[in-house]
């Protein structure tokens, strides 16, 4: 498919995962994707923090209120320096 007909049917999703859970009383939604969606939303979203690259099992977090979408993070791999931190006794 072409850049916009992905695009767009990512955006459609996020919108109706977001607008679901803001309907249920909001809170958090965990969403597993691959690296090329989370890099096409957040370059939708916010191009300032669009990061090439996005690792594997890095936690990006998108908050969404009252129809806005705010990038806070991308691409952070902080749990995995604390797991192992936890491993070195």
């Amino acid at each position: 498919e072409d850049w916009e007909l992905f695009s767009t049917r990512i955006k459609k999703e996020i919108d109706k995962i977001s607008e679901e859970a803001a309907g249920n009383g909001g809170g958090n939604v965990l969403v597993v994707v691959h690296g090329l969606l989370i890099t096409t939303l957040i370059e939708m979203l916010d191009s300032s923090k669009t990061k090439l690259g996005v690792e594997n099992a890095s936690v990006t977090k998108i908050v969404y209120q009252d129809g806005t979408y705010t990038v806070e993070s991308v691409g952070d791999m902080s749990y995995v320096a604390k797991g192992k931190e936890s491993m070195e006794i």
